[in-house]
């Protein structure tokens, strides 16, 4: 690991957060941990989810969030952050680590998720199906009204299933309820 003693500070770039929090690297003091060590408290919240909690107040999407803040401000080249890549990460005989799975705190909710992603073309037209079909209910619902409506007001009764929007420029019947204002010629 003696080529990484020449960084400051290095993390390992991850997909889809930004980084991990599983490998992590500075000299004492460093700025970006300093910030990271301070922004604990404001980030600690329930989310419902234990996978969502984790992730975002100490996981990788938590320190994704503090690097990303970290990087709009501007720092002295010795403060930069040094992201190892996958190839320097795991993947090669050269590489610095290796990665063995562990995920301990992922729960019910982590596959929730996971199922979520990896289906989630299906769930997007299953949506809007299901959500035409209920504008489609409520549209018909609301013609039937207006036609039902038109049947006890004691007019003609009148299709108002094509223009179920036209009921608030209508009359009910009576002429006289409006009054003709002259034009005067100027």
């Amino acid at each position: 690991m003696d080529p990484l003693l020449a960084y400051p500070a290095w993390v390992r770039s991850t997909i889809p957060t930004g980084i991990g929090n599983d490998v992590l690297g500075a000299v004492p003091q460093h700025p970006f941990f300093l910030k990271a060590i301070d922004s604990l408290q404001s980030y600690n919240r329930n989310w419902f989810s234990p996978y969502i909690t984790i992730m975002a107040s100490t996981g990788p999407l938590y320190l994704s969030l503090i690097w990303r803040a970290y990087n709009l401000a501007k720092h002295p080249e010795s403060d930069r952050i040094r992201l190892l890549g996958h190839d320097e990460y795991m993947t090669r005989e050269w590489s610095f680590f290796s990665h063995h799975m562990g995920n301990s705190w992922h729960m019910w909710d982590a596959q929730a998720i996971f199922w979520l992603g990896s289906h989630w073309i299906a769930l997007t037209v299953s949506g809007f199906v299901v959500a035409g079909a209920v504008f489609a209910i409520l549209w018909w619902v609301y013609a039937r009204m207006l036609s039902n409506n038109a049947l006890t007001s004691g007019g003609k009764a009148q299709s108002t299933f094509h223009r179920p929007f036209t009921f608030w420029w209508r009359t009910s019947g009576r002429k006289d309820q409006y009054e003709l204002v002259e034009r005067h010629e100027v």
